[in-house]
């Protein structure tokens, strides 16, 4: 009798480890995959903008500068933030040899796009969309609404235009309280 409940002992046990460690990916997963992929990203402001000039020409608004960026063979994204990186938006320029469409890259990516900003994490969807003409170019903005990892109000806009190296997504992420429209216009129609 000892010796049955013995073995039912070490099987319970051994059947719940492998439950535990599952429990355990699923809940730390995706904080070790964002701290990892953090891990990447090179704080250079020269080489920053080095790398965003390549792939689009632009004006920085007062007191923002390239901050870091992110290099992975075909794949360049570079973060534009406020110097003292207190307040204000994040801005987020990347190009990848993609051949698709400009309608195609939005139908497939445009929610992949937004869940990430630099280091801030992103659940938003689509409030509104606007056709507008940048670089000589029709392009939609897509506005997104959510929130981050803090569970804050967000406010986001994405775009797609054809770069100096091909398609450039400029994606702007923001807290609600610190969205400037003005300084986003000021941006987007500064892209040359």
């Amino acid at each position: 009798m000892k010796i049955n409940q013995l073995r039912w002992n070490r099987i319970a046990i051994l059947a719940i480890i492998p439950v535990l460690l599952c429990l355990a990916i699923f809940v730390f997963g995706s904080v070790i995959t964002h701290n990892i992929k953090q891990s990447f990203w090179k704080n250079d402001p020269i080489q920053a903008a080095q790398i965003a000039h390549a792939m689009t020409d632009y004006t920085l608004p007062a007191g923002y500068q390239e901050r870091a960026y992110f290099q992975f063979q075909d794949l360049n994204q570079v973060i534009i933030r406020p110097g003292d990186a207190v307040g204000g938006m994040d801005i987020l320029l990347f190009n990848e040899t993609l051949d698709m469409s400009e309608q195609e890259l939005i139908d497939a990516l445009e929610d992949n796009w937004v869940k990430e900003v630099g280091e801030h994490t992103y659940q938003t969807e689509r409030a509104y969309t606007e056709t507008v003409m940048l670089c000589g170019q029709e392009t939609l903005l897509s506005y997104r609404t959510g929130t981050n990892e803090d569970n804050q109000a967000v406010k986001q806009l994405v775009t797609i235009f054809y770069g100096k190296s091909g398609w450039v997504v400029v994606v702007i992420a923001s807290p609600v309280e610190y969205w400037n429209q003005d300084l986003v216009n000021e941006f987007l129609y500064s892209l040359k």
